[in-house]
């Protein structure tokens, strides 16, 4: 069976989500807002799926 992997998150990287979230909620809408949520979601997925094709950060990586 295979290892379902997930994408962790900095602190900042969070921080970060929730103020474009916030930008793009007040100046262009919930619906533009949310695409954005979508879109961030399936790049997650991406990674996800694909993690061989994306480099591991050095500098924050959980230990295995």
């Amino acid at each position: 069976m295979a290892v379902k992997l997930s994408v962790n998150w900095s602190e900042r990287s969070e921080t970060d989500l929730d103020q474009i979230y916030n930008y793009l909620l007040n100046d262009w809408g919930i619906k533009e807002a949310n695409v954005f949520l979508d879109l961030v979601q399936e790049f997650e997925n991406l990674i996800c799926k694909y993690s061989e094709a994306f480099a591991f950060s050095k500098k924050s990586r959980i230990p295995d």
